[in-house]
């Protein structure tokens, strides 16, 4: 058996793992399941057949929490109008365990604007129809490339996807790099990100940015591949 952490940052953590360790599969399905399921269920076992033949998920909710203070109403509404998945939990992550969510959330929200959603292949068509392939500037081999994916039969929604996971993967980088710090051969490799007052002066640290930064997909779909 397989315990499965629904998190405040609707990450999911693989607790307890057995020595028969679960396939890949059978997780992304957990997952699916518990994103998928009422924020109140926190808890889920994963249960296999002696041959692993089947799997299913039985959703285990905690007892009633309690009731939202003021504080957490409020910060709320902030995450609400700001455009927050499941604005609740954000503002209750910040109150109850001191974290600075609002301005985890407001960074990574500022750097995935130009993330593309599933939808854009308006994107790709604007590439089709660029100018920019007969310049000799830096980037200009984009709009080639895209020319001859499309000139080879590949799917305008395959580009697209294909864009947003290295979308992805470089905002992964720039967020764990700012989390961790830098292994490469730098003259410094310790920084933060801070949050500022008004004066410009550093206050609380902006931090574990790349664990949240799915929840930044502007599909919504956390980057799951399209459903078929």
């Amino acid at each position: 058996m397989t315990i499965i952490y629904y998190s405040h940052y609707l990450n999911v953590r693989l607790r307890n793992v057995t020595s028969s360790a679960i396939k890949t599969e059978d997780l992304l399905a957990a997952t699916r399941k518990l994103n998928s399921a009422e924020e109140t269920v926190y808890l889920g076992e994963i249960h296999r057949s002696p041959h692993g033949a089947e799997t299913h998920l039985s959703a285990m909710p905690l007892p009633n929490p309690l009731p939202d203070t003021p504080e957490i109403l409020a910060l709320t509404e902030v995450f609400r109008e700001a455009g927050a998945p499941n604005p609740e939990l954000w503002a209750r992550s910040q109150v109850q365990e001191g974290k600075n969510q609002l301005a985890r959330f407001s960074f990574l929200k500022a750097i995935s604007t130009d993330w593309l959603p599933e939808t854009a292949t308006d994107w790709v068509e604007a590439q089709l129809h660029s100018t920019s392939a007969v310049s000799s500037g830096p980037g200009a081999q984009l709009v080639t490339a895209v020319q001859e994916m499309v000139s080879k039969g590949v799917r305008l929604e395959s580009i697209v996807d294909l864009v947003r996971v290295i979308q992805f993967e470089a905002l992964f980088h720039v967020c764990q790099t700012l989390d961790v710090g830098n292994e490469s051969d730098t003259p410094l490799a310790d920084w933060a990100l801070f949050e500022v007052d008004e004066q410009g002066q550093p206050t609380r640290t902006i931090n574990a940015l790349h664990e949240s930064l799915l929840e930044f997909d502007p599909s919504g779909r956390e980057l799951y591949p399209r459903p078929e």
